[in-house]
């Protein structure tokens, strides 16, 4: 290393840049640094001059994705004791972001039992190692989804708004909720040992890569359009506000409990799908809830064909200033005209 910070992933800024250096000797365990969210996460916390502990279950291609970390540690949550659960011990904080996706290309009751149980064992080995730690770690921050509300869409009357949850608002009934309080529960078990815990419950994460491309793919070849009836709420949020929502829970000690993480600006699926047709200057032509459905399962299907309005009342009472509060500014920066030229059918003979 040459002592000069690594460049950050395209399209992540320096979301709290106001937010003073913290002491080099301060160390993070992360443990799925390497997906979505927990890549651009690590890059701002490197900025920043934390020493970061990497959990992975492939710790070698975890080096050559992260480069720099203080230390790369295979994480193998089921047992009690190992060089990871070691990293929990006088840590500054431990980032929880490890899992199946719920957007992976998984189907039927094995793949939901699959990101059930990866995401809880995750939970519980982590609290475990906490419990053994000689100095627990101050703070534990793990992902969780909107889905712990419910997606409760197809529930309400014909007509009538569907209901806005906050973090006060009690979790659903059905089968992903109920894995939700589960593997929330889990976590929370860290309060017992004096660590302040957050679960941040996230919508439709918005980037350059996930589920955003794969749709407006669709929509440049002419085969986007609503994810029927078209009036369900599509909770979202962009990257760079749900990586500015990880780190207010690291840096304000009032955080505790659930977070959301969803922009303040609620809109429709039908909204959604036009505001991606608006800016690729495209038509919406077929109902895609048959594609929505052969593509992702469970929550992921769900999150569109029933969806559910959720609200950031935490953040904002904390004062947390989104970045992207509006759809159409997200895909502005997201799905940028460079981009669209470079992607747009050329004529032909070209």
């Amino acid at each position: 290393m040459n002592g000069r910070p690594l460049a950050r992933p395209a399209g992540v800024r320096n979301v709290v840049k106001d937010m003073p250096p913290p002491s080099p000797n301060r160390r993070i365990a992360i443990a799925g640094a390497t997906g979505l969210v927990g890549r651009p996460l690590f890059f701002q916390l490197q900025r920043r001059g934390f020493r970061l502990s990497i959990l992975s279950r492939d710790p070698a291609a975890a080096r050559l994705l992260l480069p720099g970390a203080a230390e790369y540690l295979s994480f193998r949550p089921a047992a009690r004791e190992g060089r990871w659960a070691a990293a929990v011990d006088g840590a500054e904080a431990v980032l929880m972001l490890a899992g199946a996706s719920s957007f992976a290309r998984r189907s039927g009751p094995d793949g939901r039992r699959e990101i059930r149980e990866s995401r809880l064992v995750a939970n519980r080995g982590l609290v475990t190692a906490m419990a053994d730690a000689r100095v627990p770690p101050r703070l534990f921050v793990t992902a969780s989804s909107v889905g712990y509300y419910g997606f409760l869409d197809g529930l309400r009357p014909s007509g009538a708004p569907p209901p806005v949850a906050d973090e006060r608002t009690l979790g659903g009934n059905d089968e992903i909720s109920r894995d939700y309080r589960q593997l929330e529960g889990a976590a929370r078990a860290a309060e017992r040992y004096g660590v302040r815990t957050v679960v941040v419950r996230t919508g439709l994460v918005l980037a350059t890569e996930g589920a955003l491309p794969e749709i407006a793919a669709r929509v440049r070849r002419f085969l986007g359009g609503i994810v029927p009836p078209g009036d369900q709420p599509l909770p979202w949020i962009h990257l760079e506000d749900e990586i500015g929502l990880w780190l207010l829970a690291l840096d304000d000690p009032r955080v505790r409990g659930p977070l959301n993480a969803t922009a303040p600006e609620p809109r429709t699926n039908r909204e959604f799908m036009q505001a991606i047709a608006r800016r690729l200057r495209r038509p919406l032509w077929l109902p895609m809830d048959g594609w929505i459905v052969r593509r992702w399962t469970g929550e992921g299907a769900l999150l569109f064909s029933h969806g559910r309005s959720v609200a950031p009342r935490k953040a904002l009472a904390l004062g947390y200033r989104f970045r992207y509060p509006t759809l159409d500014g997200a895909l502005r920066a997201l799905l940028r005209r460079t981009e669209l030229s470079a992607l747009a059918p050329r004529p032909a003979g070209a």
